[in-house]
This record gives C-alpha cells, structure tokens and sequence, in this order.
C-alpha cells in the first residue's frame, strides 16, 4: 500500500511540474512574439508637456529597438538592444544584446544582458 501512496504522489508531482513547464514554454513564446519591434515614449513627452511640466522634470524622447538577431554564443534567444535620442538613430545612447531563456527549475524567464566594450559601440 505505502508503495502505492509514494507511486501516486509522484506522478501528481511529475504531473505538475509538467504542466508548469507547459505554462512556463507558452508565456516564453508569447514574450519572444512581442519582444521585438520598436518602442518608444512618445506619448509620455506629449503628455508632460501638455500637463506643464517643469522643462527641468521632463523626459527626452527615446526609442528602444529590440532585434532578434543569430548570435549562437550568448544563447538560442538572442536580440540586439540599441536606444536612441530624439527620433535620430544616430543618437544611440546605449547597445546591449539581450539573451533570453525560460528558467524551468525556477519558473521564470531569465534575461541576461551582456554589455559591449564601450570603444567598439556605434556612435
């Protein structure tokens, strides 16, 4: 009977973390189908000069750029980050290659960002 008992909890056991993983691949999925595009805040400078924010309070216009690119070496999903100033991409302020990948052991989705030398950035 014990044996039965200790059979049964293990497969209620494997049978859920299956179906957590499941979960954990599904939301993976989705954030990787949304993740990439261009991005921006737009609205957030229109409305701060609408409200009369203080010039000194106000945000500067930025786009963030998220691009699925094939680099093997920092992982399976992997984008190039580039942030830029004003509406000019030659602007860019900041570059980071992104490198996600869902953690089953901690029902997460980890994102390591990975930082170049800053004399091989674009300016």
């Amino acid at each position: 009977m014990n044996r039965f008992i200790l059979t049964a909890l293990w497969v209620a056991m494997t049978s859920a973390h299956a179906e957590e993983a499941a979960v954990l691949e599904k939301d993976f999925r989705t954030m990787m189908a949304w993740f990439p595009g261009v991005y921006g805040n737009q609205e957030q400078v229109y409305f701060e000069a609408e409200q009369g924010v203080d010039g000194a309070l106000r945000h500067e216009r930025i786009h963030h750029v998220f691009e699925l690119v094939d680099l093997p070496a920092f992982g399976e999903h992997v984008f190039y980050a580039q942030q830029h100033l004003n509406d000019d991409p030659a602007q860019i302020y900041r570059q980071r290659i992104y490198a996600l990948r869902p953690d089953y052991k901690e029902g997460a989705l980890r994102l390591t960002i990975h930082i170049p030398n800053p004399m091989m950035l674009h300016h």
